[in-house]
């Protein structure tokens, strides 16, 4: 039993990641959009924890301007303020869990004795 509810647990947190790719990595990679890493970093800076780091994007993605943006004025200048999602609450909130998932810098931190 364990085993299957492991195996279905993968199988949505391997959908919620294929999402974030084809629906926001589609844009944010090299030249289309600003890098997502360097975003999340900004925003942690900012912010503190991540999951203020989500609320906070949550509410500039629901409302995109350039007064609420963290963003640089060249950043903006070059890659324009983001668009309008259409993607319901729940589905935005899905995918920030799989963008904070892959950019978490408590995974990337390694202590050495």
């Amino acid at each position: 039993m364990a085993k299957i509810i492991l195996s279905i647990m993968l199988v949505f947190s391997l959908h919620a990641g294929s999402d974030f790719k084809t629906k926001c990595l589609a844009c944010h990679h090299e030249e289309a959009g600003p890098d997502m890493y360097n975003v999340y970093l900004m925003y942690l800076r900012v912010h503190g924890s991540n999951k203020r780091v989500k609320e906070a994007m949550f509410n500039f993605l629901k409302d995109p301007k350039v007064e609420r943006s963290l963003m640089k004025m060249d950043v903006i200048t070059r890659y324009g303020i983001h668009p309008l999602l259409s993607f319901d609450d729940k589905e935005l909130r899905r995918l920030f869990d799989s963008y904070i998932e892959l950019y978490d810098v408590k995974k990337r931190i390694r202590i050495t004795p």
